[in-house]
């Protein structure tokens, strides 16, 4: 009871200034990232465990197309990763928790991957999120040790953590942490997908490790991009090929995204159209009409222009979102 007392005084400074942050009337995509880490605050394994089964089902999406499954796992590393200046109490307590329930549930794969997620969550609080050199040899060496006992952890209780693609998830992020190499990684996020070829998860991580800014290459974007456009073809058409690139445009690339890497624009553009049918959201609209910008297609840009109105969405038009848009407004309605 003391470890919950304790977590609880924690989660509670967590939730009061997450609630400040939150918009008032959260959509879908917020909706089910909150439910999460409500859930995880108040310590309702039990509702946990239910959403993590419903969201594992095939199909499991928001209105706008985006993974219910991703978006539970944000909710979870919003509380995992502690208030903005927790202290190494928060994180100790968190691995209390989270191990309780691993000992009281030795069967439930969730209750694995949560501990080897609480001992990760730790091992970053001390490395942080900046570039290598910006760590100290201190913080590297707890950072070390706390990777290894999750890596450890997730090793003994294999065969239960890894019932699930959750624990693929949590294994593939370990991978990148201890500097595995793209073909390692790459073997993690294969066997995840056999268990749950619809994980988004295991292909945004994926994606992640092999940016130029974390070691990799746009040689590799483009392969691990063309393997799993390949890979989900068969349930989503070309909509994980625009997607990933869009992905990839965010965290990297930006603007030059068809000049640093092998984006094809008409299969990107193919993969949108396919995914409107399916999610027709202001918001991938929007995505669409900004890639189509970045890639000069005049006459696809004003036509969703038209469509897109006064009010755009401004979150997917990358960098200095507001120019971006006027800019792009400029060029479709050049002579």
């Amino acid at each position: 009871m003391k470890t919950l007392s304790i977590l609880c005084f924690w989660l509670m400074c967590c939730c009061a200034g997450m609630a400040q942050a939150q918009s008032p009337e959260p959509d879908e995509n917020e909706r089910v990232a909150a439910d999460a880490q409500a859930a995880l605050w108040w310590a309702d394994f039990d509702e946990l465990e239910r959403q993590h089964a419903l969201y594992q089902q095939a199909g499991q999406r928001t209105a706008s197309g985006r993974s219910k499954l991703v978006l539970f796992r944000r909710g979870l590393g919003r509380v995992m990763n502690g208030p903005e200046r927790a202290i190494d109490a928060y994180f100790v307590q968190m691995e209390a928790l989270t191990l309780q329930w691993a000992q009281a549930r030795p069967a439930s794969a969730l209750a694995h991957v949560l501990h080897a997620a609480a001992l990760v969550a730790h091992a970053w609080s001390y490395r942080g999120s900046g570039y290598a050199n910006t760590v100290p040899p201190e913080a590297w060496r707890d950072f070390e040790r706390y990777i290894a006992k999750a890596t450890d952890y997730l090793a003994k209780h294999e065969a239960v953590a890894l019932s699930s693609s959750s624990g693929h998830v949590e294994l593939l992020n370990l991978g990148k942490a201890r500097g595995r190499q793209p073909a390692a990684l790459w073997s993690i996020a294969q066997a995840g997908l056999a268990r749950n070829v619809d994980d988004e998860g295991l292909y945004r991580d994926m994606l992640t490790a092999v940016l130029p800014k974390w070691g990799g290459s746009t040689v590799l974007v483009d392969r691990v991009i063309n393997d799993i456009a390949k890979l989900t073809a068969p349930l989503h058409g070309d909509i994980y090929y625009s997607r990933m690139y869009a992905w990839a445009a965010d965290a990297e690339f930006h603007h030059q995204i068809f000049k640093d890497t092998g984006a094809s624009w008409p299969r990107m553009k193919a993969g949108y159209e396919q995914m409107l049918v399916r999610y027709p959201a202001p918001v991938n609209v929007n995505s669409l009409a900004y890639f189509a910008c970045l890639a000069r297609d005049k006459p696809a840009l004003i036509d969703l222009l038209e469509r897109i109105g006064p009010k755009p969405h401004l979150d997917v038009w990358g960098k200095n979102a507001s120019r971006t848009f006027e800019t792009c407004k400029r060029f479709a309605a050049e002579s």
